[in-house]
């Protein structure tokens, strides 16, 4: 019996001694961009199995904790990871709080990567670095890289896949170029230093703004916001660069009170033919561009706002030496108007309505040219003019669940001509896109679910109806040559969907499995172009108004490894596409002598491509820092036994960094191997590797005056890459330095990064 009751009393004193070497950590997690609470965040003691999940007030308790310093974590789909040091007292609580960021990358501005909830850690590493234009930004991205047909308006492609394959929106707001060479890419609309956010969706994995199969791209401008006192500041900034004899001039002016905000961004770019690596000029392509907007942000209530934008952008004789033709002036003008209310019920916590309208005049001439394709002077103007809408809510059906809407609408007309001025006869004009019509309806839902503590499910659904018509006599009676009986007029259906499965392996490990079926209509030139000649080739196509749309299906696994030395990302993919949209050899053609003969648009049945994308940074100490990354893809066109045309050889890029306040320098590479799985059916041809080395710096001259200097091409290597047009060097060694003055850091208060 003495026996008995002494292990009791020896239990108890243990279990007392459990207890008392516990405690209790509790608060509460909210979304850092709209300060709601955030319901279904998996919160959890790092190392252990110690965990619980958000309420609907965004609120926690975690029981059972050991007593003494914890590493807590927060974390949820599509947000940052939070991590929060503390002292968990004994028999005691300890309140704390998360304020979880959106996935972003920083880079100076913030980059979402839609599906991927990790920053990337390589990007991060640019956010300084002071980049001339938003294609010099684009092309830091891991997966994309850059179509040039110039030193101008580079159109981005993501994987392989662009064009009508990839969708690209400013403010959320859709637009299409009037270039029927694609010499006018959304992506140049908008100036690096205006940019508050970029979002990139891979492939069918982001389908919000619409289905597709290459991929998505957002670009939002920087806003004015609400404060509590009233606050003027300017941001000035100015480059010079040696090769291009380039100058580059952007000036910001924010207004903030408590009621109103209002902001304007203008950059002025001129740049000269540039100068390659033998010294020689690159004629055409030079280039004048102004670009500038408006934002203006008014309160409605507590709970609700209304801003309105506008963006203009001016581009003029801008040359396309890759190209028989230059642009004269390439012109767009953006309004939108929209209003936003936040916290209207716990389950309805965000709602937003926009409408918007743009136009884009483009004109293509030859006027400076002294070589004139069909040894005549052409002139190609073209238009697009666009109008839509759209509605965004957010809802919380149950604890652990987030619905996402959008309903959507947008009409849009393309027309572009080409007038011919033979030096014997009078001019004479031919349609090339026939006064196209589109309308869109669309509808978006997205569901995610928090399973437990570990694993988080996301899925997302969308459909959507075009409609279809040529309304242009001319037009039609050109397209009625090849297509005598064909309406010209066609509806469609398109339902689009992916899946996402996020598992935490481990404190330090991350994985993802996602799935995606893709859809995307013919373009406008696709379907109804005629006449149009593509440089890449050296043929003249016709569009197919009965092609089929064009269908992918998608999966990709990604990862991501943190510890204390490394961040490791890694990504592999593959997409399967059906009816590929591609140009055939017509055997039936007249024979011209200006170009190799015609092409036409037809579905030449299955594709694809697979790849892997690599990140790593390494902090070695608080002033050195290694990162790079490697991109490596193939595409096969399997129906027709050739490689898919525009896709890059395996490249790599890498820069160590050494930083001291109040400066720090970087030395970068990048490596591109041999193309020799080039398309011959695209007219493309084998790319020799190269290696280059660039090397940039900063210097704080004192709080608000920041000085840039670097060079490009440090060793002067005569080099293009495999998506360059005609294989067009690139610059040769290229020098540039920048200043910029920031007057609310110069009168010593803390600047917001945007």
């Amino acid at each position: 019996m003495n026996s008995i009751s002494k292990n009791i009393i020896i239990v108890l004193c243990l279990a007392n001694a459990a207890l008392a070497g516990q405690g209790t950590v509790s608060g509460r997690v909210t979304d850092s961009s709209t300060g709601l609470a955030l319901v279904g965040a998996n919160v959890i003691v790092s190392g252990t199995n110690v965990g619980a999940a958000s309420g609907l007030d965004g609120t926690f308790t975690l029981t059972s904790v050991n007593s003494g310093k914890a590493d807590i974590v927060a974390s949820m789909i599509g947000y940052n990871a939070q991590h929060y040091n503390c002292e968990v007292p004994t028999n005691g609580r300890i309140e704390i709080s998360f304020t979880l960021d959106p996935v972003i990358l920083e880079f100076g501005q913030n980059i979402t990567v839609i599906g991927q909830s990790f920053e990337n850690t390589t990007i991060e590493q640019y956010r300084n670095a002071n980049l001339t234009s938003t294609e010099d930004m684009l092309s830091r991205l891991e997966g994309v890289d850059l179509i040039s047909r110039g030193s101008f308006a580079s159109e981005p492609i993501f994987r392989g896949l662009s064009g009508g394959q990839v969708n690209i929106t400013i403010d959320g707001m859709k637009c299409f170029g009037a270039c029927t060479d694609r010499m006018d890419p959304v992506s140049s609309y908008i100036e690096v230093d205006a940019l508050n956010s970029v979002e990139i969706g891979k492939g069918a994995l982001a389908l919000e703004n619409g289905g597709n199969v290459g991929g998505s791209l957002n670009m939002s401008h920087n806003r004015p916001e609400f404060t509590s006192i009233t606050e003027n500041n300017w941001y000035v900034r100015s480059e010079a660069q040696s090769a291009l004899s380039g100058l580059k001039t952007a000036v910001n002016w924010t207004r903030n009170n408590p009621q109103w905000g209002m902001i304007i961004n203008t950059t002025i770019r001129k740049a000269e033919d540039y100068t390659d690596a033998s010294g020689g000029v690159i004629p055409y392509t030079s280039y004048s561009k102004i670009n500038y907007n408006l934002g203006i942000l008014a309160r409605l209530s507590d709970r609700s706002e209304l801003y309105f934008d506008f963006i203009g952008d001016d581009a003029y004789d801008v040359g396309y030496s890759a190209l028989p033709m230059d642009v004269g002036y390439a012109q767009m003008r953006m309004f939108g108007l929209s209003t936003m209310t936040t916290g209207i019920r716990p389950w309805f916590p965000k709602f937003e309505f926009k409408i918007y309208g743009n136009y884009v005049n483009h004109w293509m001439d030859d006027s400076k040219r002294d070589e004139l394709f069909m040894n005549m002077r052409m002139d190609m103007p073209g238009f697009t003019r666009t109008v839509g809408l759209y509605g965004d809510a957010v809802l919380v059906p149950r604890e652990k669940q987030l619905l996402q809407l959008r309903s959507e609408f947008y009409y849009s007309t393309h027309y572009a001509e080409m007038v011919m001025h033979p030096f014997d006869s009078s001019p004479m004009k031919m349609v090339t896109w026939p006064a196209v019509l589109r309308w869109n309806f669309g509808e978006y839902l997205e569901y995610q679910l928090a399973l437990n503590l570990k694993t988080t499910l996301k899925a997302a659904l969308r459909y959507d109806f075009f409609w279809s018509k040529v309304t242009d006599e001319m037009g039609i009676a050109e397209l009625h040559i090849n297509y005598p009986d064909d309406p010209l007029e066609r509806a469609d259906h398109m339902i689009t969907g992916n899946i996402f499965l996020d598992y935490r392996i481990n404190s330090n490990w991350q994985t993802t499995l996602a799935l995606a079926a893709g859809q995307r209509m013919p373009t406008v030139t696709e379907a109804y172009g005629y006449y149009l000649y593509v440089a890449l080739d050296g043929y003249l196509y016709n569009g197919n108004p009965n092609l089929k749309k064009e269908r992918s299906n998608q999966f990709e696994w990604r990862n991501r490894i943190e510890t204390d030395w490394f961040d490791l990302g890694l990504n592999l993919y593959r997409y399967n596409l059906d009816d590929y949209i591609f140009g055939i050899v017509d055997p039936n053609g007249v024979v011209v002598d200006y170009a190799n003969g015609w092409k036409n648009y037809y579905n030449v049945g299955e594709a694809h491509i697979q790849g892997v994308e690599l990140s790593i940074l390494s902090e070695l100490d608080w002033h050195w820092s290694v990162f790079g990354g490697l991109n490596y893809e193939i595409g096969r066109l399997d129906d027709i036994n050739d490689n898919l045309p525009m896709i890059p050889p395996l490249g790599i890029q890498g820069a160590i960094k050494y930083q001291l306040y109040p400066w720090w320098v970087q030395i970068e590479g990048k490596l591109s191997s041999r193309q020799e799985a080039y398309s011959a059916a695209s007219g493309e041809n084998e790319t020799a590797d190269y290696f280059i080395i660039g090397l940039r710096g900063e210097y704080l001259i004192r709080d608000g005056i920041t000085l840039n200097i670097g060079v490009d091409n440090l060793t002067n290597v005569n080099y293009h890459d495999h998506l360059d047009w005609a294989d067009l060097p690139q610059p040769g060694r290229n020098f540039y330095l920048s200043i910029a003055i920031d007057e609310k850091s110069f009168n010593g208060h803390k600047r917001n990064k945007f």
